[in-house]
C-alpha cells in the first residue's frame, strides 16, 4: 500500500532539505549575478583611455580642457635611453560598454621641430569629440581600475590566494569588464574621460 506524499516528505525532510538547499543556493547566486544586468541600465557614454607604451623616446601628457577637448603633448626624453624595437605606438582606446567592444586609435611618435623637446599631437578621429572631466559619467557609471584583492582571512591562514579584478566600468551593483585589445603592449590605462554626446 502506497504511503501518502505528506508522510513521505515528513519522514525524509532532512534528506530533502539536504538536496534542495544547495540547489536553491546555486539558483540564488545565479540570480544575484544576472539581476544587476537586468535592473541597472546600459551605459550611455563611451569611456576613453590612453594606453602608454614605453619605448625610450619620450612620453605623453594628456589634459582635458574646460571646453572638453583632449590635448596630448609629446615630450621627448632628454637622456639617451635604449629604444625598444620595434617602437610600439601609444594608443587611444574607446570602450563601448553596451557592446563590450574597444576601438583603437594609434598615436604615432611625432617628429619634433628643430630645437623643440615637446609638441602637441592631434588625435585623429577625436578632433571634435568633447569629454567629461568628471570621473562619474552623466548616467552614473564610473571607471574602476584593475586591481588584485586577497581572499578572506581564513583562507589566507591556510593558503595564499588573490583574485584579479579587471578594469571595468561600474554603477550600483553592475560591473562591466573592459576587455583590452589583444597584443603584447597594453599596460596600465590612463582614464581620459567620458565621450559626451
Amino acid at each position: 500500500m502506497s504511503r501518502p506524499i505528506a508522510s513521505v516528505l515528513k519522514d525524509n525532510a532532512v534528506l530533502i532539505a539536504g538536496i534542495a538547499l544547495p540547489v536553491l543556493l546555486v539558483l540564488l547566486f545565479a540570480f544575484a549575478r544576472v539581476l544587476p544586468e537586468k535592473v541597472v541600465a546600459d551605459p550611455q557614454y563611451r569611456a576613453i583611455f590612453l594606453s602608454r607604451s614605453w619605448n625610450g623616446l619620450g612620453t605623453y601628457n594628456f589634459d582635458v580642457g574646460d571646453d572638453g577637448k583632449l590635448a596630448l603633448t609629446y615630450i621627448k626624453n632628454k637622456d639617451t635611453i635604449p629604444v625598444q624595437t620595434p617602437v610600439e605606438p601609444n594608443k587611444i582606446l574607446i570602450f563601448n560598454g553596451v557592446t563590450g567592444t574597444m576601438d583603437v586609435i594609434k598615436v604615432e611618435t611625432p617628429d619634433l621641430p628643430a630645437g623643440k623637446d615637446r609638441v602637441t599631437v592631434p588625435v585623429k578621429g577625436l578632433e571634435t569629440t568633447k569629454l567629461s572631466k568628471d570621473p562619474v559619467a552623466p548616467d552614473g557609471y564610473s571607471f574602476r581600475a584593475e586591481s588584485y584583492r586577497s581572499s578572506s582571512l581564513i583562507t589566507e591562514v591556510f593558503t595564499y590566494h588573490s583574485s584579479h579584478i579587471p578594469n571595468s566600468i561600474v554603477k550600483d551593483s553592475r560591473s562591466i569588464p573592459i576587455n583590452k585589445p589583444s597584443g603584447p603592449y597594453y599596460p596600465y590605462l590612463d582614464f581620459l574621460g567620458w565621450e559626451l554626446k
